[in-house]
């Protein structure tokens, strides 16, 4: 009897520890659910933060790697010429003797720049006259291009546009004498020389005449032939 007694004892302590375990099992358990369904919301939150973040990332490269990029600085075109080139271009490289002589000279006579396309400033030029080649030669008339010669080109062929759109700066002309007159009086010239060279002859002719002709020259001639007739 007293086995059975220290046996439902033992029993009932057992049956007592299971329950407590579990329901302090479930007390934490039921603590874990509920602190992640309150965290849950924040967590949502900084992911779609990061997320947000990421996308804009994304698109910026997009822009940067597409080129829509913003525009560069506005700046106020004042000149009448530009030359835009850089010093790794190799068709700049060839065109860059003629474009230093041609700067140097028409830098007094209009408003003339040259541009180097790693300057900052390069980019508004570029943007604002909408030049997208180098090396070019752009005349502008109040910010805006009139006409362009892109890649190289000879002294001769950028005179000729200058002299297109600034016509003042045409050096005149020489008049040319007349031909046809200068021919005329060249002929008449030399038969002026040969008329006066044809007198010069006949006056020693007559002259030479006129002295075989004297009274002198006929006694000698006379004394001749009656030598003559007597041998």
């Amino acid at each position: 009897m007293r086995k059975i007694n220290v046996m439902n004892k033992k029993v009932l302590w057992i049956s007592i520890a299971s329950v407590a375990t579990l329901g302090i099992g479930g007390f934490f358990l039921w603590r874990h659910f509920k602190n992640k369904k309150q965290t849950q919301p924040l967590e949502e939150a900084v992911l779609e933060e990061v997320t947000a973040e990421d996308e804009q990332e994304t698109v910026d490269e997009t822009k940067a790697v597409t080129g829509e990029q913003k525009p560069p600085p506005h700046i106020d075109i004042t000149e009448n010429v530009v030359y835009l080139s850089a010093k790794w271009c190799p068709a700049c490289k060839e065109n860059q003797n003629t474009a230093d002589a041609l700067f140097a000279k028409y830098k007094e006579k209009v408003e003339f720049r040259m541009v180097d396309a790693d300057d900052e400033i390069a980019a508004s030029y570029g943007n604002q006259l909408n030049l997208r080649q180098i090396p070019v030669l752009a005349f502008v008339n109040e910010g805006k291009v009139v006409e362009s010669m892109v890649g190289v080109k000879t002294m001769v062929e950028y005179d000729a546009m200058f002299e297109k759109f600034f016509p003042s700066l045409k050096a005149p002309k020489v008049p040319k004498a007349p031909i046809k007159k200068t021919v005329k009086k060249i002929q008449e010239k030399v038969e002026e020389i040969e008329v006066e060279a044809v007198e010069e002859v006949k006056a020693e002719e007559v002259k030479s005449v006129k002295q075989l002709a004297s009274p002198q020259n006929e006694a000698k001639i006379s004394k001749v032939d009656k030598a003559e007739k007597e041998d």
